[in-house]
């Protein structure tokens, strides 16, 4: 776990305690990771999916995002951003970071432990 000082704008001068940078749960991180895996090899395991997700996410969405992830290359680390309750499930956020860009990886699961939604938002270098 990485620690971070807050700062009040005076340098030297803070004497807060160190606030804690959030880590993902190790298995909801390996999780992200094979599906972000997953959707850049085109390889869809539907079964990890809640019924929603798995009638959105149709044949030629998934090979877009394999096109557009593939462009990526492999990636340098991943970092946890976060997590939130939406609309009942809970999300989580992950950046990817590539030589070429990043990622932000948003992936959800039901209280069944399915996917409840995933998305993936690119940025490039410039």
């Amino acid at each position: 776990m990485v620690l971070l000082s807050p700062c009040d704008g005076r340098a030297g001068t803070d004497r807060s305690p160190p606030v804690p940078i959030p880590s993902a749960d190790p298995h909801v991180l390996a999780i992200a990771k094979e599906w972000f895996f997953r959707f850049q090899r085109g390889d869809i395991d539907r079964s990890q999916l809640d019924m929603a997700s798995n009638l959105q996410l149709t044949d030629a969405a998934i090979k877009q995002e394999e096109a557009t992830l593939k462009a990526f290359g492999t990636p340098r680390g991943f970092r946890y951003l976060g997590s939130q309750p939406v609309q009942g499930d809970i999300s989580y956020g992950f950046l990817i970071l590539f030589d070429a860009g990043r990622i932000v990886e948003s992936i959800a699961f039901d209280g069944k432990g399915k996917i409840a939604g995933i998305d993936f938002q690119t940025y490039v270098a410039e």
